[in-house]
């Protein structure tokens, strides 16, 4: 069996699909830290109408195996959060860096579909501290849920 690191496996793999059999994905193993398509939240079906609206069914299907368009989904959220706060604070036009860099420091959203708020905590530079196991089952041709979200004790406190 083989075990990703956090994300490699889904963010790389319609390259892996198309260059290792079927028989040699079976039972991999990574790590990831959201709901996946399958779950049906508010956010995972506007993430999948906009999916659906810009792409072809035939790229839907190496698309929902990967991570792409929910991590870009919210990490878009986190930004526009934190650029709206710092506009506020600030004004318009004078936002440097360093405001966003301060705005993105006390973000605390609350996602629906996530474990947990996105926030940076001391000791992290995560926004997300809670991954979860999932396998892929080649008879499925789909990854599965195999834990449960877990802050691991690297991440605790």
């Amino acid at each position: 069996t083989l075990i990703g690191p956090m994300e490699s496996y889904l963010a790389f793999w319609s390259l892996m699909k198309g260059t290792v059999s079927e028989d040699n994905l079976d039972g991999i193993i990574t790590g990831h830290w959201t709901k996946w398509y399958s779950d049906d939240t508010d956010l995972m079906r506007e993430i999948k109408h906009y999916a659906e609206k810009y792409h072809t069914p035939a790229q839907l299907k190496d698309i929902y195996l990967g991570t792409g368009q929910f991590n870009g989904w919210l990490a878009g959220m986190i930004l526009v959060d934190a650029l709206h706060r710092a506009v506020k604070k600030v004004g318009p036009g004078n936002v440097t860096g360093a405001e966003l860099h301060q705005a993105l420091l006390a973000t605390d959203l609350a996602i629906e579909g996530l474990p947990e708020t996105a926030k940076i905590r001391p000791g992290s530079n995560c926004f997300i501290r809670t991954p979860f196991l999932m396998e892929y089952q080649a008879a499925e041709s789909d990854w599965v849920r195999i834990t449960e979200p877990t802050v691991p004790p690297s991440l605790a406190g």
